[in-house]
């Protein structure tokens, strides 16, 4: 049996310690790429700025010489639930009982379980009060917030509810400078247009599950992210920027020294 990953498992890695597996490491060549990884912290900051001024910064670098960036966030949608300020309840799917994330664009609730879809209630459905809020946010405020900061740069979203994705990649790759503002979806295409940034906005939702592979998860999303940003081509010099509440957490450190993370996760 052969395996074949660039981000083997913590299991498979073990394995190949103990020399249960052989490894055999394809050869790279140096190419002389070089990426500037930055893990910034979002403690102390105003929750309602999505994008840091250090992840500012680095965009404007990026679009001043006219090269694409790709902006993630795995949420899609405006807001992830919409929740009651008197009682604190949130408004859920009548079918899977989770939250149902609210869509400015349709303005409608959306549940990204099973496709369940209703307009907003006027009232709480618990305690009847009239203070609905959009809490959290989604990538459709995300984008909202970057047209505002670089009004003149392209932004194209591409999530699960575009209508086609492979039309947006190849619009993408006609604009020059221009930002992709993406879910997971992105990884789904083999190689996407040359960026020169890759910022993350967060990815602490996923670190903080109540599953104990939600590091490893997060460990391999950002790797995966990293691989796409390396293959993409274009500019020898890029930038990784990681947006957390928790940046020195060893998963999101590793970004740097994936090596690190084998060596933390195999010594707990």
């Amino acid at each position: 049996m052969i395996k074949g990953s660039f981000v083997p498992s913590v299991n498979t890695k073990y394995m190949l310690m103990k020399e249960v597996f052989e490894h055999i490491k394809e050869r790279q060549e140096d190419c002389g790429l070089n990426i500037n990884t930055q893990a910034i912290s979002l403690l102390g900051r105003s929750r309602r700025l999505l994008i840091t001024k250090e992840l500012h910064l680095s965009l404007k670098e990026t679009f001043d010489r006219k090269e694409r960036a790709l902006l993630f966030l795995n949420r899609r949608g405006t807001s992830p639930s919409l929740v009651c300020t008197d009682c604190g309840n949130a408004v859920l799917c009548p079918r899977c009982s989770v939250p149902l994330a609210y869509h400015s664009k349709g303005r409608e609730l959306v549940c990204h379980t099973c496709g369940h879809r209703q307009s907003p209630p006027s009232e709480c459905p618990l305690c009847k009060g009239y203070t609905l809020k959009a809490s959290g946010f989604g990538i459709d405020r995300a984008a909202s917030e970057f047209k505002k900061r670089f009004p003149n740069i392209p932004v194209l979203v591409l999530d699960s509810d575009a209508a086609s994705p492979s039309h947006i990649i190849e619009e993408f790759e006609a604009l020059q400078p221009s930002c992709l503002l993406s879910t997971q979806t992105v990884l789904g295409f083999p190689k996407i247009p040359a960026i020169g940034a890759l910022g993350i906005l967060t990815c602490d939702s996923l670190l903080n599950l109540p599953d104990y592979k939600a590091s490893e998860e997060v460990f391999r999303l950002l790797m995966s992210l990293v691989h796409l940003l390396k293959t993409s081509g274009g500019s020898l010099n890029k930038t990784f920027v990681i947006q957390s509440l928790n940046p020195e957490h060893y998963a999101i450190k590793s970004a740097k020294a994936p090596e690190s993370f084998y060596d933390a996760e195999l010594d707990r």
